[in-house]
């Protein structure tokens, strides 16, 4: 080796070691986990509600001290999210860090600018979580941000599980922001997201007598809010885009409430265009076992329950078609996957008049039901 290479080559091994104590870094006690995120938009101006875990409740002996509270809420205002997220950092004396951020909820006025840009303070930042929630709020974010709950060592644990128990319920389909992302990124822009409703707290869950649910959702279209859609409407688009893998229905059979779970949830869905015109076969299937019932012989009624639950089905996808695509020419469902997957050359003829065709499209909906599991005992018996 050259004299010369043998000098390259120590440079390259030492310089880098000088440099390490150029790196810009924050203490931890001066750093903010942010733990959850509402985003308001009230007079030309982002509001920025962040939530971030206490670090000074936590014991010695014990994971929580209950003497301090588990996470601390800032805000911040500015003309962008950015801008009103520095100043909350501002205001709280510390770096916020967006790395295991869980969700993110937006305000219905929020909802009303092009959420696109508006995510760009997390979707720019390398160091944000990708596999945060986004939602929206009925009202404002800052009432879901602020809701103060007993259970878990931060308030997000509590919001995380409410949107992973919808999507078992088959009443939302939570999406991450790399969804959303992916989703507004797409020609039909459309996508729905869970609503969050912050309600009076009946069963001393929260320490200020204030409880979220989820409400239903909102229909995002061109990448703004469009409409809201009630639970029924919400469960529909779950049913139609094939997003519902379970779900749990309750019908009334002469008087007697039953509570059915379906599972096998699957949509086949046949398009087709043909002069100038844009129709739908909507095939749903299902299996479905007794959760809750007073019948006297489930068995027997098995049947019956089935066609209430099939009846049940199509109301809800028909009321979501509704809404959705006939009133809005939004593709909440993804049927452009259907029509590129089995008729390509049919987009490329409607791409650009896609909205017009669905509001103008017909959609033939039907279902079928089988309920095969009655009871525990039941299944241990099969």
């Amino acid at each position: 080796m050259s004299v010369k290479k043998a000098l390259a080559l120590l440079a390259a091994v030492v310089l880098p070691l000088n440099l390490c104590g150029c790196m810009a870094h924050t203490e931890l006690d001066k750093e903010a986990i942010i733990e959850a995120v509402g985003i308001d938009y009230e007079e030309g101006e982002y509001k920025v509600t962040a939530q971030y875990f206490n670090t000074d409740s936590e014991g010695g002996s014990t994971m929580v001290n209950n003497t301090e509270p588990n996470v601390i809420v800032v805000s911040g205002k500015g003309k962008t999210v950015s801008d009103a997220l520095e100043d909350a950092s501002y205001r709280s004396g510390k770096a916020f860090m967006l790395g295991i951020t869980g969700v993110c909820v937006i305000g219905k006025e929020a909802a009303k600018q092009d959420i696109k840009p508006l995510l760009s303070f997390a979707t720019s930042n390398y160091q944000s979580n990708p596999k945060m929630y986004v939602t929206v709020s009925e009202k404002k974010a800052e009432e879901v941000i602020n809701v103060k709950f007993k259970e878990g060592s931060a308030s997000v644990e509590k919001l995380e599980n409410i949107l992973k128990n919808g999507d078992k319920l088959g009443l939302c389909k939570p999406l991450m922001l790399f969804e959303v992302m992916k989703k507004l990124s797409q020609p039909t822009k459309s996508l729905v997201l869970p609503l969050f409703k912050v309600i009076d707290d009946e069963g001393g869950f929260t320490e200020d007598d204030k409880n979220v649910c989820i409400d239903g959702g909102v229909l995002i279209y061109d990448g703004r809010y469009a409409d809201s859609l009630s639970v029924k409407e919400m469960s529909g688009v779950q049913f139609l885009s094939g997003e519902a893998k379970t779900a749990q229905l309750t019908v009334t059979d002469k008087n007697e409430d039953v509570t059915v779970v379906l599972y096998n949830v699957k949509a086949d869905i046949e398009p087709k265009y043909k002069k100038g015109r844009l129709s739908f076969k909507i095939r749903l299937t299902a299996d479905g076992k007794y959760a809750n019932s007073n019948l006297s012989n489930p068995e027997e009624k098995s049947g019956e329950v089935a066609r209430l639950c099939e009846n049940a089905v199509t109301e809800r996808v028909g009321l979501a078609i509704e809404k959705t695509l006939k009133d809005k020419g939004a593709d909440a469902f993804g049927l452009k996957h259907a029509i590129t997957s089995k008729e390509y050359y049919s987009w490329l003829k409607i791409e650009e008049n896609y909205g017009e065709l669905l509001k103008n499209g017909t959609y033939d909906v039907e279902c079928k039901v089988t309920v095969r599991r009655f009871s525990a005992a039941h299944d241990k018996k099969d």
